[in-house]
């Protein structure tokens, strides 16, 4: 493996551009390419946007801070990402909605 036991990303964004960098074990660069990042996460199964698996400080002030049960039904909706299935769900409904329509016309 081209990165060793660990890998390091650093990202810098700046006002003009963001970028990124993948080093090894060893602290060398390997990659600046977002798309070696991407692969790398997908490889791994490292879901950034779900709150269970990377929670940034603001998001746990939030969880710990709440004592709405409405919070954590959010928060247990992300993380389960129950909340993009009924999005994908409501997208698709429309689309076949459309398609039916469609071919009832025709």
């Amino acid at each position: 493996d081209k990165y060793g036991e660990c890998v390091t990303v650093e990202r810098r964004i700046t006002k003009k551009v963001s970028s990124y960098k993948l080093k090894n074990s060893e602290g060398r660069v390997i990659s600046h390419l977002k798309k070696d990042l991407t692969l790398l996460l997908d490889n791994y199964n490292i879901q950034v946007n779900n709150p269970v698996s990377i929670l940034n400080q603001e998001m746990s002030k939030r969880f710990l801070a709440s004592t709405d049960p409405s919070d954590k039904y959010k928060f247990f909706m992300k993380s389960t990402h129950l909340e993009q299935m009924i999005l994908d769900y409501q997208q698709v409904n429309e689309k076949l909605g459309t398609i039916q329509h469609t071919i009832k016309k025709k």
